[in-house]
């Protein structure tokens, strides 16, 4: 993994296509070093989650590869590497289990929903709005040094 991590780092000083296919050895160890990381999420998951059916590595990673098209930072490639286990893999749809890999140090774990299409989100709103308090006890049963990022909160709320 340290090996990723280096890798991912020096990406980030160095965020251009002739670094990156100068490097492509580098990045393909490690793309199969978080391949081989996320076949172990996966089984390490499914023995406590089983709505997890039986996924590939290619089902729960990301590409490293930006779509730059409609955005002013023009860095063509990702920083960091990321796992989304769920029970139909990161394009599902469904909650899951977020695994966040960052060069510069910034790694995240996260659980639940991203980018949730609006017809989800409502029912997910409903659930937290009318679930008599389970929501908060969840947030207030956080293990110690674990927190719940609220730095993209709404300003108000929802209609």
């Amino acid at each position: 993994m340290k090996q990723v991590l280096r890798y991912l780092h020096s990406l980030s000083l160095h965020n251009d296509k002739v670094w990156f296919e100068a490097h492509k050895a580098d990045y393909l160890k490690a793309k199969a070093t978080v391949g081989e990381l996320a076949v172990k999420l996966i089984e390490g998951i499914r023995a406590f989650d089983d709505t997890v059916g039986p996924l590939s590595a290619l089902d729960c990673t990301y590409r490293i590869y930006r779509d730059i098209r409609f955005s002013k930072d023009k860095s063509p490639y990702k920083t960091h590497m990321g796992i989304f286990v769920n029970r139909g893999g990161k394009k599902s749809g469904y909650s899951g289990y977020y695994f966040h890999i960052d060069g510069n140090g910034d790694h995240l774990l996260a659980v639940g929903n991203y980018f949730t299409e609006p017809r989800v989100l409502k029912v997910l709103r409903e659930d937290i709005l009318l679930g008599g308090g389970d929501f908060r006890r969840i947030l207030d049963g956080l293990a110690p040094g674990l927190m719940m990022d609220t730095s993209d909160s709404l300003k108000k709320a929802p209609k």
